[in-house]
Formats: C-alpha cells, sequence, structure tokens
C-alpha cells in the first residue's frame, strides 16, 4: 500500500468555510476516515464543523471501506486542547477518528498516521484548529 501525498500543514479556521454565519457557537475539526479519505471542517454556528464545506483528500492511494483496520493514527499536541477526540493517544482506523477545538480553545499539534500504532510513523501533517470569531 501506498500512503498518499496527504497534506504537509493545514489550518482550519472559519476563514476557509464560505457561506456561513459566525456566531457565539463555533467549532473546526479534522475527520480522519477508515475508507483512507481525510476531511475538515468549521461551523460558525454549532459544535459540529461541517465537513462537506472544505476539501477532502486522501491519506492513502488505495482507498475501500475498512482500508484502516490495518493502521493508526493521533493527533500530537503542540499547544491548545481538544474539546472532541483524545489527543496524544494511538487510536485505530477501524473506525472514522475526530477532532474538533471550540470557539475558545484553538489547538495546534501533528497528525500521524502509523501501521503498526508508532514504530513507524508513515505520514505526518501539521494541523491548526481556530474557531474564534475574532
Amino acid at each position: 500500500m501506498v500512503l498518499a501525498g496527504m497534506s504537509e500543514s493545514f489550518t482550519i479556521n472559519l476563514d476557509t468555510v464560505s457561506e456561513i454565519a459566525i456566531g457565539a457557537t463555533s467549532s473546526a475539526g479534522i475527520r480522519v476516515n477508515q475508507d483512507g479519505t481525510y476531511e475538515s471542517g468549521a461551523s460558525g454556528a454549532t459544535h459540529d464543523p461541517v465537513y462537506s464545506d472544505v476539501a477532502a483528500d486522501n491519506w492513502i492511494d488505495d482507498q475501500n471501506a475498512s482500508v484502516g483496520d490495518d493502521f493508526h493514527c493521533r493527533l500530537v499536541t503542540i499547544s491548545g486542547t481538544l474539546d472532541e477526540g483524545t489527543a496524544d493517544q494511538w487510536d485505530a482506523l477501524t473506525s472514522d477518528r475526530e477532532y474538533v477545538s471550540y470557539e475558545d480553545s484553538g489547538f495546534v499539534g501533528t497528525l500521524q498516521i502509523s501501521e503498526d500504532a508508532g514504530s513507524t510513523i508513515l505520514k505526518t501533517s501539521s494541523v491548526t484548529l481556530d474557531a474564534s470569531s475574532a
């Protein structure tokens, strides 16, 4: 299996999503999917990011419904906190993994994908989640 050219760095914030009304409740997130894709999204009105409004991509070239069964991912904290999802631990990609930051939190980290829960890191990407309305 060949891992796809996952973005080296991406920032998810409210400026990324068009046609949203920024309110007191907002969120930014990334979802690593079991089928070999990942999505980023944001919402200016809820704590549920809208993933269809922001570009999706692949983390592996051979996508299929259960390709993630052989892989793990983790989001390593550099600064800030997550409001949904658990940072700094390896999660099997036997299901989709979602990491979300709310309006007052903010998060900067590194997304890692491994075939063996960390012994060999196959892909890394810098992640910034910023749901502030400022």
